[in-house]
């Protein structure tokens, strides 16, 4: 059972390919079960480019809502969730709040978008100008997000790399910080394999910092990021090799914001 628990639509302006083709695709890869994610509508006054807004998103209910429709789902052999990617800015808490209880997800990723221009706003309001700074706010920021309640597991949680080279080791304590306010909160933590198409050719987060969540016992969900429907359970296999010699014997998946175990021995390709 391949489960990807990470996946945008066109209403995100920068993906392609409607959600049936990511259920024809998912089964073409032999993956069981996906989870929409989306990014979800901010407030009118935070950067509104990589997402959908607050009058479409209505449109993604119904377009996810179409792909689970038995004539596409079990059509396929696939299960489909829906879910959400939710951004943690400071200030957005309750608009963020308010609109994930107005709606049934199965699941709702939280990230923490560095590169986002009020984060960028928010690093200078904080002097954080050098790299190293901002690695540290970053992971602060993480820890934050977690503390909220307000999302099932942290996505794609060193994404701070995209922005500055670092040494996972020499910010270990801001690190272990973070996972240890994810473990607190109970929730799950990400492993993207997104960054696997990128130059620095890793998951998300790195297997350093892998290596610590899982010496802190958090649970991990699987998400390839897939912003067209090839993209979708990328580099499976390589994963769930690291995973498991990393000690990690199950991934989760969602329904209705319940996690469930996924024995990750019986989820790799043979």
């Amino acid at each position: 059972m391949r489960i990807d628990y990470h996946m945008h639509t066109p209403l995100c302006h920068h993906a392609v390919g409607a959600p049936e083709e990511y259920v024809a695709a998912a089964a073409a890869a032999g993956v069981a079960e996906i989870c929409f994610t989306c990014h979800s509508p901010m407030p009118d006054w935070f950067d509104q480019w990589p997402r959908m807004s607050r009058r479409e998103l209505p449109t993604y209910l119904q377009l996810i809502r179409a792909a689970q429709a038995p004539e596409v789902s079990e059509a396929h052999g696939v299960r489909v969730r829906l879910g959400i990617e939710a951004d943690f800015f400071p200030g957005t808490e309750e608009y963020v709040r308010e609109m994930l209880a107005a709606h049934p997800f199965d699941f709702v990723l939280g990230s923490v978008h560095i590169q986002n221009p009020n984060y960028q706003d928010r690093l200078r309001a904080l002097g954080a100008v050098t790299d190293a700074a901002k690695v540290d706010v970053y992971f602060e920021e993480i820890a934050a997000a977690a503390a909220t309640g307000l999302f099932d597991s942290i996505s794609h949680p060193d994404l701070v790399k995209l922005l500055v080279t670092f040494d996972p080791l020499a910010h270990e304590s801001r690190i272990r910080a973070a996972l240890k306010a994810i473990r607190t909160a109970g929730i799950c933590l990400e492993v993207n394999t997104s960054g696997r198409r990128r130059p620095f050719a890793e998951t998300y987060p790195s297997t350093t910092i892998l290596r610590w969540a899982v010496e802190e016992g958090l649970p991990l969900t699987f998400g390839s990021d897939a912003h067209a429907p090839e993209q979708l359970g990328h580099a499976w296999e390589e994963t769930c090799r690291d995973l498991i010699a990393l000690g990690v014997t199950h991934l989760h998946r969602f329904e209705g914001r319940r996690r469930i175990p996924v024995p990750l021995l019986e989820t790799k390709a043979p």
